[in-house]
């Protein structure tokens, strides 16, 4: 019985990985489709005599990678979204009012968390640039290589809209389903955090976004809605995108002691009461459905 047991268990892990293998197979299918249709096009302005320049200059430019992006994302949202809905969405049961998905106290405890965050994450990088400045280096090329500095319309609607839709069906959604079937919340929330730090595919990005993963979990884990840990995932990155400019540090080390201190104090404040804020939702929509079957 306990051999069967581990089985069903190592089966449920294996599944978890299925979404995080996909998600890279349509990123390099979206990639491959890009540049050929690319390559065409540059081919057919002058067949004669291929202009490279110009395709090696569009393949690195922020629109190519952007559009990209978009696409591959739109391709998950699509199919990960069927997978979730399929799997993790309870049959029969009413869709929920708004007010029974999220209070102003758990919206309030997500804008915290969001700034919060991106002050963990900026600590974060600047202790990495310390100890290995060539990982900085690496991630700052790379970002410049993808035109990812270069704030465009596409980029935008990738980074603040589809792509954290993309990352949270793939993360919380599929795979931490499927991961809690195996191990407990927490062992279940560390696995798909990890992976989500893999899927960035940079020592940098991956550290904070292992970090950040770990946060989406628990806010999905205690508001019981996908929505809510994509919507603190838009907010993390819009204020990334927009507003990074707010962060601000000192070259005073007691000086960003203190900002640290206050930023740990902030996240678990935030975490505190969204946890609660949760909770009492949940006691109120048992409230009000207790009164509907009187």
């Amino acid at each position: 019985m306990k051999t069967r047991e581990t089985l069903k268990k190592i089966g449920f892990i294996l599944i978890a990985f299925l979404p995080f293998i996909a998600a890279l197979v349509i990123q390099v299918a979206a990639s491959l489709i890009g540049m050929f249709f690319l390559f065409l096009s540059v081919y057919l302005k002058s067949p004669l005599s291929f202009n490279s320049e110009l395709f090696y200059n569009v393949l690195l430019g922020t629109q190519f990678n952007s559009a990209v992006m978009v696409i591959y994302s739109m391709i998950t949202v699509l199919l990960l979204g069927t997978w979730y809905k399929v799997a993790s969405t309870p049959r029969r049961v009413p869709r929920r009012r708004i007010s029974q998905v999220v209070r102003p106290g758990m919206l309030a405890a997500l804008v915290i968390l969001a700034a919060s965050l991106q002050y963990l994450s900026s600590f974060l990088i600047n202790f990495t640039a310390y100890l290995k400045p060539d990982w900085l280096k690496a991630y700052t090329d790379l970002l410049e290589t993808a035109g990812m500095n270069d704030i465009t319309l596409l980029l935008v609607l990738y980074s603040v809209i589809i792509g954290p839709v993309c990352e949270e069906l793939i993360f919380r959604g599929v795979m931490l389903y499927y991961a809690q079937k195996a191990l407990p919340f927490w062992a279940a929330n560390l696995f798909q955090a990890l992976l989500f730090g893999v899927y960035h595919m940079n020592i940098v990005q991956g550290i904070y976004a292992f970090l950040v993963g770990i946060f989406c979990g628990l806010i999905f884990h205690y508001g019981k809605s996908i929505y809510l840990s994509i919507g603190f995932h838009m907010l993390f990155n819009f204020w990334g995108t927009f507003l990074v400019f707010l962060i601000v540090g000192s070259s005073s080390s007691f000086v960003n002691m203190v900002i640290f201190a206050v930023t740990i104090l902030l996240t678990a404040g935030g975490l505190l009461l969204y946890k609660r804020s949760a909770a009492a939702r949940n006691k109120l929509s048992c409230t009000a459905d207790a009164k509907l079957t009187l």
